[in-house]
This record gives C-alpha cells, sequence and structure tokens, in this order.
C-alpha cells in the first residue's frame, strides 16, 4: 500500500521521490513487523525522516495517520464482505467473528479519535489524562510511578487536535486517499485471483474476497507479528472449509504471503540499514543509501 502513503504525502505538500519513499515505506514495515502496534509503530520513522530532511513533521505525521486510517477504514469494507460470505456458508467461526469485531473497533476507534480532537479535544484531554493517571498507579505497584509523563495527556491530545483540524480543512484529501486504498485493494484482490489462475485452481468469488478478508485480518490483528505463523496456519484451513484442497490451500496461502508480506519483508531489512535514521546528524545525501541512482528526495527549492 505504498502507493497509498505516497498520495496522502503528495496531498498535504510532502514530496519525495517514489523511489525514496518505496525503501522508507519498506523499512516502515520492517519496523511494524519487528515492533508491532496495528501499523503505527512506524511512524517515528516517518518523522524521523521529515526532520533530517527539513519536511513539516506535523504534516508528516497526519498525511501517515490519514493513510493508515483510509488503508483500515477501506479494508473494512472487503472484511465486512469476507465475514458475510462465511456466514453465508456456514463457516463463520467464533474466533473470525471476534477478530472481525476487533478490526471494525480498531478502526472505528482511530476514527473515533480524530473526531474527538475536532469536536471535543477539552474532553479527549480529560479522558487521556484519567488513563493516564491509571497507568501511572499502575507503575508504582513496580516502583515506576512516572512510566507516563505529566505532559502526556495534553501533548497527545493537542496533536490529535492538529491531526483533525488539517483533515477537515481538506475533506477532498480524505475522500482521495480512501478511494485510492479502495484501488489498491481491489488490485490486491485481483493478484490473490491470478495466483489461483496460475496454478489452474478452482476458485470463486466467493472464496478470494473470503480468503483475502481472512489474509488481511490475521495480519492486522493477530498475537504475533503482523500474523507470522498465525496466516499460514489458519488461512489454509479457512479455504479449506470452502472447498479447496489443503495442498492448494496451503499453496495459494505461501505464495500470496510471499509476495505480499515475507518479500517486502526482507527489502525492508536490507533498506532499513541504509536509512541511517534516528542519528544525530542526516547525511548528506540519503537518497544515495536507498537505491542506487535515485536523486535527492527534496524537491528543487
Amino acid at each position: 500500500h505504498i502507493f497509498v502513503f505516497f498520495v496522502s504525502m503528495r496531498l498535504f505538500g510532502i514530496h519525495h521521490r517514489f523511489r525514496y519513499l518505496l525503501a522508507l515505506i519498506l523499512g516502515v514495515n520492517f519496523i511494524n513487523a519487528m515492533a508491532p502496534s496495528g501499523g503505527m509503530s512506524g511512524i517515528a520513522l516517518f518523522i524521523d525522516d521529515a526532520k533530517r530532511n527539513g519536511k513539516s513533521v506535523i504534516k508528516t505525521a497526519v498525511s501517515t495517520l490519514l493513510a493508515t486510517v483510509s488503508d483500515f477504514s477501506a479494508f473494512c469494507l472487503f472484511l465486512l464482505g469476507g465475514l458475510i460470505v462465511l456466514l453465508r456458508q456456514n463457516e463463520l467461526q467464533p474466533y473470525e467473528l471476534v477478530t472481525g469485531l476487533i478490526m471494525f473497533f480498531y478502526a472505528g476507534g482511530m476514527v473515533l479519535l480524530l473526531l474527538l480532537g475536532l469536536k471535543a479535544p477539552g474532553w479527549l484531554e480529560r479522558q487521556l489524562r484519567r488513563l493516564q493517571q491509571a497507568i501511572n498507579r499502575v507503575g508504582r505497584w513496580f516502583k515506576r510511578p512516572h512510566v507516563l509523563a505529566d505532559n502526556w495527556a495534553y501533548i497527545h491530545a493537542h496533536e490529535v487536535a492538529q491531526s483533525s483540524h488539517l483533515m477537515a480543512a481538506k475533506p477532498r484529501l480524505l475522500l482521495v486517499t480512501i478511494s485510492i486504498a479502495l484501488i489498491i485493494h481491489l488490485l490486491n484482490l485481483l493478484s490473490l485471483y491470478t495466483i489461483f489462475l496460475a496454478f489452474h485452481l478452482p476458485t470463486t468469488a466467493s472464496l478470494i474476497i473470503a480468503g483475502y478478508a481472512m489474509t488481511i485480518l490475521f495480519t492486522i490483528i493477530s498475537p504475533t507479528p503482523n500474523g507470522m505463523g498465525v496466516v499460514e496456519g489458519l488461512v489454509p484451513l479457512i479455504y479449506g472449509t470452502m472447498g479447496l484442497v489443503p495442498t492448494d490451500a496451503t499453496l495459494v496461502t505461501l505464495v500470496f504471503r510471499g509476495i505480499t508480506f515475507w518479500l517486502p519483508l526482507l527489502l525492508g531489512f536490507v533498506l532499513l540499514r541504509r536509512l541511517h535514521l534516528f542519528q544525530e546528524t542526516a547525511v548528506s545525501n540519503p537518497s544515495s543509501n536507498l537505491l542506487a541512482g535515485d536523486p535527492d528526495p527534496r524537491p528543487p527549492v
């Protein structure tokens, strides 16, 4: 979903060469896999890159948040379709339903947080302060009374409010980004279909939609980083309940995961070592550390 981030940043005036951003987002994918938080932990890498390259930190944070919210919101439509398919075929399992509900609540919670930042920032700050106090009280049991700083609630409420107002000032950006996210998911769905065709496997629209929805769902909501092992173990079983031979189900799952997750993860590991982020001084030409021949990501003044 690199293109979603690329467009979101462009819409907010954050200009990167596509090849540079490709390397950066692959590095973010690796960060998210190693420090999972539903796709949010890699935002620190975007912010550090913005500081090093003289970009607006707040616009970078908002654009990446917008891309994440758009991606998850678009996926929820496919997830709803997948759950309906499984329900109509009497194959919907409790763990699939519960995980799906968690995904809906997670995506909805992100949207609600932005709405609160826009409409009721004071109330949001008070609730965050209560959360901060509760966490610090628990921390005292472990002799860590200041797990969260005294200004944690204020800073985060202020950042959410800023992000919300920036998005509200340009509602067209949200519609454009969500539309692009929908197109990207459709292309991913098509790529799964082509895998079935490549191996001459029988398929239906219901099988593709349910398989894709469950693959992405257990990638995002999983007890392991990015669904490592969980997706490879569960999704073939789901395909099997829908009539696919176990060996074929495993083959499709591994090939699709290899293309959409394992290969980008490997590239992210390689490129992350060349990003030289989280350093006090920036390299003179960060793009030269990423992809040979890629020009400086900063546009000419």
